[in-house]
């Protein structure tokens, strides 16, 4: 702790997970490079200063539909491959204070064809159209 917090800062970006730009032949985006995070569980100057910089400096991928926004990721595994996609409900999966500390975002809006998506989901009436902007006023 007698480091000055720019030193601190750049040891966390060393030891915490990160998001970091992936382009392989089936996927272009960010996926998530593994870190630790049991240094977050030092004392409580150690675990702000981490998790702000945790949900600071990454890319956090959204997929908004007409029934709800997911949090999206995936990991990049040794050498390279990614492992397969994993999805959680947000802001539901993250606490409020962690969801306040976030600064980036890459959001995709989902949209199902009017006709067909009517048939089988009607969202209480109102369509998909009206699911999706209640999700994207939501977020």
């Amino acid at each position: 702790l007698r480091l000055p917090l720019e030193l601190r800062r750049e040891i966390y970006s060393y030891i915490l997970p990160r998001t970091l730009p992936t382009r392989t032949a089936s996927f272009r985006g960010h996926a998530w490079a593994r870190g630790h995070t049991s240094l977050l569980g030092v004392n409580r100057q150690l675990s702000g200063e981490g998790l702000d910089l945790l949900y600071g400096a990454n890319y956090f991928v959204l997929d908004v539909a007409y029934d709800g926004i997911r949090f999206r990721y995936r990991w990049v595994l040794p050498r390279q491959r990614l492992a397969p996609n994993r999805a959680y409900a947000f802001p539901a999966h993250f606490s409020p204070a962690n969801v306040a500390r976030m600064r980036n975002f890459i959001i995709n809006v989902t949209l199902v064809d009017d006709y067909i998506g009517m048939t089988k989901y009607n969202c209480g009436g109102r369509g998909l159209i009206a699911g999706l902007r209640a999700q994207v006023q939501r977020l």
